[in-house]
């Protein structure tokens, strides 16, 4: 990507200025529900969307090791895992990455559940999923305000021994030991949309937003406090697709 003088790119100043719950709202995809409540949920609702697409060859970024991902979608398809730990194709640690040892679009969609996050190095990352990838990158992100509303207002401290956690959460906070994992950026709602959004402006890529349903109470929520707040702090996730230019 060319290097951007971002105190003059008018690109990026109209970025600055622009709603970026217009533009979110702009690219929901809205036939889509992005419901689950577990991994293996999430990694069915992501193997539905695969086959929508119709890509055949995926490669998986820190699937956890089990391969659920492929369990899902079925021997019609391929699926390369890359992970630190378990049962995948390729042990990396990401955070010494500099470059995924593939070349350009070598697979027909890239992916990253719950992931990036956990990555110093998030925009290297990001950017080799998309070069790797022939045609989509499909990518879920966590939502930190949520931790807010789920955990912080109502008091949900860890109450079973864990040194590794912080005092609401196991990914953030300050843990009394050093954790052998956590999220390494607080990212809100609104960063998810701004970043990309600008990645896809910059790559010349389509993008499409997903999330969750929203039930009778949460509509009810959204119309009293906003749709700014409703999604800061009551959307726990969003999902993000990427598709190349033809």
């Amino acid at each position: 990507m060319r290097k951007i003088d971002y105190e003059t790119d008018p690109a990026y100043l109209a970025l600055l200025r622009a709603d970026l719950m217009d533009e979110f709202a702009s690219r929901l995809d809205r036939t889509v529900t992005a419901d689950y409540a577990n991994r293996k949920q999430r990694n069915s609702f992501a193997a539905g969307l695969v086959k929508r697409i119709g890509a055949k060859s995926v490669f998986n970024l820190g699937g956890g090791g089990r391969r659920h991902l492929g369990g899902e979608l079925g021997a019609e398809h391929t699926v390369f895992e890359a992970d630190m730990v378990g049962d995948c194709d390729l042990k990396i640690d990401l955070d010494v990455l500099d470059r995924l040892p593939f070349e350009d679009g070598h697979f027909d969609l890239t992916c990253a559940f719950d992931v990036l996050e956990h990555l110093e190095k998030f925009h290297l990352v990001n950017e080799e999923l998309y070069r790797i990838s022939k045609r989509h990158v499909l990518i879920s992100l966590p939502n930190a305000g949520h931790a807010i509303v789920s955990d912080v207002l109502p008091g949900r401290m860890q109450r079973k021994p864990n040194v590794n956690h912080g005092v609401y959460t196991k990914f953030y906070g300050l843990p009394l030991e050093r954790p052998r994992d956590r999220h390494r950026w607080w990212i809100f709602f609104a960063d998810i949309v701004r970043f990309y959004v600008w990645f896809a402006a910059r790559s010349g890529c389509s993008l499409t937003f997903m999330v969750p349903r929203r039930s009778l109470t949460r509509r009810i929520v959204a119309s009293i406090i906003g749709r700014r707040l409703y999604y800061e702090l009551f959307c726990p996730y969003l999902w993000i697709l990427l598709r190349k230019p033809d």
